[in-house]
C-alpha cells in the first residue's frame, strides 16, 4: 500500500545526495518575531501562498494557476463577510446559492462539480464526514478572522488526495505581529443584516504571540422558495414568509518561538449559527410560507503544531487536527441530526537538495466518523460510519533558467473504500522573460465514496472511488507593466462516476466530460491607484449522453474596475453566469442566464478609519441561481472600520 511510494521516494532522496550543496544563511527562511508585519502592510511584489506545494511560497513561482484574494480586494469589493462574494467573479469560478444568506451554497472550479474541490485552513483539512456527497457547503465561510484565501486550479490529488479535482480552497487565518494591532468593523444593510466583527494581533512577550478574532452576522433575509406555478418573475420571493440566518464565530492562534529554528503553534475555532429554510407541506410540495423549518449548526476546531528547521537545508512540519460539525432539525422527514468528527495528523519533510532543486515527502491519517439520526417520523434508520484513511506523497520542484518541473505522487489507502494512486505534472517556460511564459499540467485524481453514499439505508458498501483525469495549458503575456494577459485550456475526464441510480448510489458506466477556456486581462497601475480587468470563460459538457452535466453553465464573464483618488476609493463589479441545466422532473429545468451589476466606495480620511458603501445587484435583476429558490433584489450596505 504505502511502500509502493516510501521506497522510490527514500530512493530519490539518497540518490540526490552526491548534489547536496547548502543554502547560505541569506538563503534561509527562519521565523523571527522582529521581522514579521501585518501582513495588509506587508510590500512584497507577489504575496505568499501555500496551496502549490503544500509550503510557504511566492505566488508567481506557481505553474498551476493560482488566485489570492487579499486584503486589498477585500476593500475593492467593499468588504463583504461572505466568502463567496471574494471568490466570485473570476474565471473558472461558479458559484450557486440555495436561497439568500445561509442557504446551501456550492463551488465548482473549472466546470467540475461542487464535491470535486479540496478545501483546506491553514493547511488541515475542512472536511464533514456527515455531507451526503462530499461537497462542502460554503454558507458558513466567512472572511472574519481570514488573512488570505488562495484558489488553485486543476488536479491536485497527487498533493492533497481526495476531491482535489477541480482545485483546492486554502484559507489563511490571522497571524501574530510584532506590534498590538486591532481592526473593528460594524455593518448593517437591506434585509435586515447587522454584521459586526473584530481581529486583535500582537506579542506576549520576546518569544509569544497572539491572533484573535470574534463576530458574528443576523439577517431576516429573503424567502428560500417561491411559487414557480404563476407568472412571477425568475427568483422573485417578494410577499412570502422570509427565511433569516445568523452566525457566530471565534478563532484564535498562539505562536511561541522557542528558537530561532523552531516553531510551535497552537489554534482553535468554534462557531454556531440557525439557517431557515422553507421546508414542504403535506403534499411534498415546497412550501415558500413554511415559518418552522431551520437548521442549528455548531462546529469546532483544535490544532496545534510545530514548524522545525532540522538543518539549513532541511525543515520538518507536524500538524495536528481536532475537528467537528453538529448540524440538527426537526421533523425533517428524513435525518434530524448529523454529527461528524475528524482526527487528522500529519507531517512534510522539506529538503532543498541544491538551489535549483527541492524535494518533500509527506504522511498523512486520519479517522473520520459520521452518526445520522433519523426523524422518529421518518423511514430512514439511524446508522454510525467510520473510516481510516492513510497516505504518503513525494513531491519534487526544479527550477532553472526560467523553466520551471513540478511533479507529485501519492497513495492513499482507505479503510473501506481500497486504495488509489495520483500524479500529476506541471511544467512552465518563461520563453521569453518576464514577458511571455508558457504552462502545461496533466494529473489523475479521484474522489472517495461519503459514509453516506456507503452506507445510509439506500446506500451502496461496493462502491468504488471515482477517478478523473485532467489537462491544462496556457499562456500569460506581461507586455508592459501595466499589462498582464493570461488564457487557459483545461479538460477533465471523469471514469466511474459515482451517481444516484435508485434505489441506490453506483458506479456509472458512461463518461462524462468538460472542457473549457479562460481568458483575461488585467490593466493596473499600482502607483497611480487604477485597476480594471475583464474575464470571458466559455466551458463545454458532456453527461455521456451528449447533453450538458446539469448545474455546468456554458458562459461565465465578468469585468471589474476600481480608482483611487485621494482617500476615496471608488469600484464596480459586473457579473454574468450564462445558461444551464438544473434538476427537474420529468426532465432537466433550463435556467436563464443573468447579469449582476455591483459597486462599492471606500472613505479612508485617516489610517485608522475608514467608512463604506457597498450595493449589490444594483439594476434590480430578477433571477435565479437554484432553480426554485429565491434571490434577493438590490441591496445596499455600509459600515465603518476602525484600526489601531
Amino acid at each position: 500500500m504505502l511502500r509502493p511510494i516510501l521506497v522510490p521516494s527514500l530512493l530519490t532522496l539518497v540518490a540526490c545526495l552526491p548534489f547536496f550543496t547548502p543554502l547560505s544563511a541569506e538563503e534561509q527562511a527562519v521565523f523571527d518575531p522582529e521581522d514579521q508585519r501585518p501582513r495588509a502592510d506587508q510590500q512584497q511584489a507577489e504575496p505568499l501562498v501555500i496551496s502549490p506545494l503544500r509550503r510557504e511560497s511566492p505566488a508567481a513561482s506557481s505553474i498551476s494557476r493560482i488566485d489570492v484574494i487579499d486584503g486589498d480586494e477585500q476593500r475593492r469589493r467593499g468588504n463583504p463577510q461572505r466568502l463567496r462574494d471574494l471568490i466570485d467573479n473570476r474565471p473558472g469560478v461558479y458559484i450557486r446559492t440555495s436561497g439568500s444568506y445561509g442557504g446551501v451554497t456550492s463551488l465548482s472550479l473549472r466546470g467540475t462539480r461542487p464535491r470535486d474541490n479540496a478545501v483546506f485552513q491553514d493547511g488541515l483539512p475542512v472536511r464533514d464526514a456527515t455531507s451526503i456527497n462530499g461537497a462542502t457547503d460554503f454558507a458558513s465561510f466567512t472572511s472574519l478572522g481570514i488573512e488570505q484565501t488562495e484558489v488553485l486550479f486543476g488536479a491536485h490529488s497527487g498533493l492533497y488526495g481526495s476531491s482535489a479535482i477541480g482545485g483546492v480552497i486554502h484559507q489563511r487565518t490571522l497571524r501574530p505581529t510584532a506590534s498590538h494591532q486591532g481592526r473593528i468593523r460594524a455593518e448593517a444593510g437591506s434585509m435586515d443584516t447587522y454584521t459586526l466583527d473584530s481581529g486583535f494581533t500582537g506579542p506576549i512577550g520576546d518569544q509569544l504571540g497572539y491572533a484573535l478574532s470574534l463576530g458574528g452576522v443576523q439577517t431576516v433575509g429573503v424567502s428560500s422558495r417561491y411559487d414557480t406555478t404563476g407568472d412571477r418573475r425568475p427568483g422573485d420571493a417578494s410577499g412570502f414568509e422570509r427565511d433569516g440566518f445568523r452566525q457566530f464565530i471565534s478563532r484564535g492562534r498562539l505562536e511561541w518561538q522557542a528558537d530561532p529554528s523552531l516553531l510551535l503553534y497552537a489554534a482553535g475555532e468554534w462557531q454556531a449559527g440557525r439557517t431557515e429554510f422553507d421546508g414542504n407541506d403535506a403534499f411534498w410540495m415546497p412550501d415558500p410560507n413554511d415559518d418552522e423549518s431551520e437548521t442549528d449548526f455548531r462546529s469546532s476546531r483544535l490544532s496545534a503544531g510545530a514548524l522545525a528547521d532540522l538543518a539549513d537545508d532541511l525543515q520538518l512540519r507536524v500538524d495536528g487536527l481536532w475537528s467537528q460539525q453538529l448540524r440538527e432539525q426537526e421533523d425533517s422527514g428524513w435525518y434530524d441530526e448529523f454529527h461528524s468528527d475528524l482526527w487528522h495528523g500529519q507531517a512534510q519533510l522539506t529538503w532543498q537538495i541544491m538551489e535549483a532543486l527541492s524535494a518533500d515527502l509527506g504522511l498523512e491519517a486520519s479517522r473520520e466518523v459520521g452518526r445520522f439520526i433519523a426523524d422518529p417520523n421518518g423511514s430512514s434508520q439511524d446508522f454510525r460510519g467510520t473510516n481510516h484513511i492513510y497516505a504518503a506523497w513525494t513531491a519534487a520542484t526544479i527550477e532553472s533558467h526560467g523553466a520551471s518541473l513540478r511533479g507529485s505522487l501519492r497513495h492513499d489507502e482507505h479503510q473501506r473504500e481500497g486504495g488509489a494512486t495520483t500524479y500529476s505534472l506541471h511544467a512552465g517556460y518563461w520563453l521569453w522573460p518576464e514577458i511571455l511564459r508558457l504552462s502545461a499540467s496533466h494529473g489523475s485524481s479521484f474522489r472517495a465514496p461519503t459514509l453516506f453514499e456507503l452506507y445510509a439505508n439506500n446506500g451502496n458498501p461496493d462502491l468504488e472511488a471515482e477517478t478523473s483525469r485532467n489537462f491544462s495549458a496556457g499562456i500569460d503575456i506581461h507586455p508592459h507593466p501595466w499589462l498582464h494577459l493570461e488564457s487557459h485550456y483545461y479538460r477533465t475526464d471523469y471514469r466511474r462516476r459515482i451517481e444516484w441510480g435508485f434505489p441506490t448510489y453506483l458506479n456509472a458506466s458512461d463518461d462524462q466530460r468538460v472542457w473549457g477556456l479562460e481568458f483575461r486581462a488585467t490593466l493596473s497601475d499600482p502607483d497611480a491607484g487604477w485597476r480594471l480587468s475583464a474575464f470571458v470563460n466559455p466551458q463545454r459538457s458532456d453527461d455521456g449522453n451528449g447533453e450538458d452535466i446539469l448545474q455546468t453553465p456554458r458562459l461565465i464573464a465578468g469585468a471589474e474596475g476600481a480608482v483611487t483618488i485621494g482617500s476615496v476609493l471608488l469600484s464596480a463589479q459586473l457579473r454574468h453566469i450564462g445558461k444551464r441545466y438544473d434538476f427537474g422532473f420529468p426532465e432537466p429545468t433550463e435556467v436563464d442566464g443573468f447579469t449582476l451589476l455591483g459597486a462599492a466606495v471606500s472613505w479612508q480620511p485617516q489610517p485608522e478609519w475608514e467608512l463604506y458603501l457597498r450595493g449589490e445587484n444594483l439594476t434590480n435583476e430578477y433571477y435565479e441561481e437554484v432553480s426554485g429558490y429565491g434571490t434577493p433584489r438590490a441591496s445596499v450596505y455600509g459600515g465603518i472600520i476602525w484600526r489601531y
